[in-house]
């Protein structure tokens, strides 16, 4: 039976993960910052877009799993790593909230809340992508509207730090040397923030979903 999340607990849950993980979440976010920066000044655009996707998925993926390792969440399932299934289900999540946002935004955002913890599901336990769709589906049952409304509390914020951040990164490029990369580099890093939150959250939700184990830290401390 799915467990019902409150806000409280989801708050909670976020905020430690991000305690444990702070360390990690800054320094990728700066190293994908830069990684990306450099990308997007220099290489030339017919290759900008691809390669800014290939390390946008390699670092969101062992992010999440170094995550999930360290909060006890990361099971041997001897299947090895789950590239492929982690694509295909941000793929075929990401199609079904954009179909369900041009019918209407309900249908879009709903989807987004159902789906919220199928990339753990994937890396945490070995899911296919359809698999860790689905038990994300079914793990979520009952508490869609509060983890709706943590999605909307967190995207208004990250819109400010984003904001913010682009604003000092443009306004500092209009006076500074090479106003391309720094322009770039403020956004990349605001944009990483982002990411590093959003998996931080699902991180959260998922082990309110799954239920306490022990982590790594505990393991060797």
């Amino acid at each position: 039976m799915a467990k019902e999340l409150t806000l409280g607990a989801m708050f909670s849950s976020f905020g430690d993960v991000v305690g444990r993980n702070f360390k990690l979440f800054g320094i990728v976010a700066a190293v994908q910052a830069v990684v990306l920066a450099l990308n997007e000044t220099f290489v030339p655009s017919g290759a900008r877009t691809g390669l800014s996707l290939v390390v946008s998925i390699f670092i969101g993926y062992h992010v999440l799993e170094a995550v999930l390792e360290q909060e006890g969440l990361l099971h041997d399932t001897g299947s090895g790593r789950r590239y492929g299934s982690y694509i295909g289900a941000s793929i075929l999540s990401g199609l079904g909230m954009i179909l369900g946002m041009l019918l209407l935004i309900l249908p879009g955002v709903l989807l987004m809340a159902r789906w919220s913890v199928a990339l753990p599901f994937i890396i945490g336990e070995g899911c296919t992508a359809t698999e860790g769709m689905s038990k994300s589906w079914e793990a979520t049952r009952g508490s869609t509207w509060s983890i709706l409304a943590m999605y909307l509390i967190f995207g208004v914020l990250f819109l400010v730090v984003i904001g913010v951040i682009g604003f000092g990164a443009f306004t500092a490029a209009r006076g500074g040397e090479e106003p391309g990369f720094l322009f770039n580099l403020g956004t990349n890093f605001a944009s990483g923030l982002i990411g590093m939150g959003s998996t931080a959250l699902s991180v959260a939700i998922y082990h309110l979903i799954s239920g306490p184990r022990e982590r790594l830290s505990d393991i060797f401390a």
